[in-house]
């Protein structure tokens, strides 16, 4: 049988597609959680894999490599070792440059995969996996879910490095890993929580779980195994936390598989971590991430924007301004920057006034 051009290139397809042959693409298909590492920004895409960008120069990202990894939500950075999930699997990938990375340990392989099935198969020739430079320490003028030096995630965050310490939210567990040897870590303990735990917020001396019935508060006296000390329970729905001092900040948001119940702020004080109590709820149409910095709150409203909050009285936090647009679901507050994770992009504003807010660029 004769094969014309268009026969001939159909076959071709057909093949590198049965080979998992896929293009390597830069573009953010369904950005579920984001982290900021110095100048190197990261965003957890859950159908294209990692997406690495250099934000040295906040109002022009530039994108330096996608790691096509296969289901990943979240993501964590030690040195030049990037932490991330494939699904219930846990690897970390050392970076090297701009094009070139390398799984140096698999930590976790539920699922018993070779190295090569964690990845999409993308058509770029890795030379044994790849880098984008080392990830020096983290400013301390930062809004994040990071305590050591590895970096910053937003409110969704499932990943913390603390020091010598990666906690990982595992399912209904928080799997605690020594990383003193970035590049071999390995797991010291298991602290079973609950069936709904979705985010983590570290601080020096404990851990904040946000869950759909509940914020679920761990105390790290010992590190190397977390012991939860605290629940403040709250009907069925989803459930970021962020934390200042003596004062948790939670948003509760209904629908689909949140429950249909409550969208509000809760204000929740943890002076006494093992009974937090209750200071003050704001109802709020649809909350989803918040972040945090000095006295003032940024929440997210989902497609209709975001709000800024004086939190300088916790129990009366004071409206300061509310902006319909751009749709968003999270953020990282890096000094005078907030990256936005919206639905469909990701925008960097200037926030050198809280109050008036300043576009600066985007990421599609």
């Amino acid at each position: 049988m004769k094969c014309g051009k268009r026969c001939c290139l159909m076959l071709i397809i057909t093949a590198l597609l049965s080979t998992g042959f896929r293009t390597a693409d830069t573009e953010i298909d369904d950005a579920v959680n984001i982290y900021l590492s110095d100048s190197i920004f990261y965003v957890s895409d859950a159908i294209q894999g990692i997406h690495v960008y250099s934000v040295s120069d906040p109002s022009a990202p530039r994108h330096k490599l996608t790691i096509p990894l296969v289901d990943n939500s979240g993501l964590a950075v030690k040195d030049s070792i990037i932490y991330a999930n494939s699904g219930s699997s846990l690897l970390a990938i050392k970076l090297h440059d701009d094009s070139l990375y390398d799984v140096v340990s698999i930590i976790h392989n539920k699922y018993n995969y070779n190295k090569n099935q964690f990845f999409m198969g993308d058509g770029v020739s890795y030379g044994g996996w790849g880098c984008t430079g080392c990830m020096g320490p983290t400013s301390t003028d930062v809004s994040g879910t990071e305590t050591g030096t590895g970096g910053m995630g937003g409110s969704y965050a499932i990943f913390s490095v603390i020091d010598t310490f990666l906690y990982y939210i595992d399912g209904q567990s928080i799997i605690t890993l020594t990383i003193s040897d970035p590049e071999n870590p390995f797991e010291l303990s298991q602290t079973y929580i609950n069936w709904d735990i979705e985010t983590m917020f570290p601080t020096e001396k404990y851990l904040f779980i946000g869950g759909q019935t509940g914020m679920y508060i761990l105390d790290r006296s010992n590190p190397q195994k977390p012991a939860t000390i605290g629940t403040f329970s709250h009907v069925t729905t989803c459930d970021p936390v962020v934390v200042q001092g003596t004062i948790a900040y939670v948003t509760l948001r209904s629908g689909g598989r949140c429950g249909r119940t409550t969208n509000a702020l809760m204000v929740v004080d943890i002076a006494d971590p093992t009974n937090p109590k209750l200071l003050k709820q704001v109802n709020m149409a649809t909350p989803y991430g918040l972040t945090i910095k000095d006295s003032l709150l940024y929440v997210s409203n989902g497609s209709s924007g975001f709000s800024l909050y004086n939190v300088s009285q916790p129990s009366s936090p004071e409206p300061l301004g509310q902006w319909g647009s751009p749709s968003t679901k999270d953020f990282i507050w890096y000094g005078d920057n907030l990256f936005v994770m919206g639905f469909e992009d990701i925008r960097i504003l200037s926030v050198s006034n809280p109050q008036a807010p300043v576009q600066i660029s985007s990421i599609d």
